[in-house]
């Protein structure tokens, strides 16, 4: 996956968010993106196990680690 300027501002205001129901049109608002857009790149992050989401389809956490 490659980290783009737009991915990574969603990644940003993702983490930091303090609460973890967050919708994807506030996130599409503050990134200068669509929802459709953020809804792509959250589902990507989540199919390679750097977000988790609990039963109702909120993020658990958002996982992120530097590669050595």
């Amino acid at each position: 996956m490659l980290l783009t300027d737009s991915l990574i501002r969603i990644l940003s205001f993702l983490y930091q968010q303090k609460d973890n129901q967050i919708y994807a049109s506030i996130i599409a608002k503050h990134t200068d993106k669509t929802s459709s857009y953020v809804i792509k790149i959250i589902n990507d992050l989540h199919s390679n196990n750097l977000i988790k989401r609990g039963k109702n389809g909120r993020i658990v956490y958002l996982k992120l680690q530097k590669k050595a």
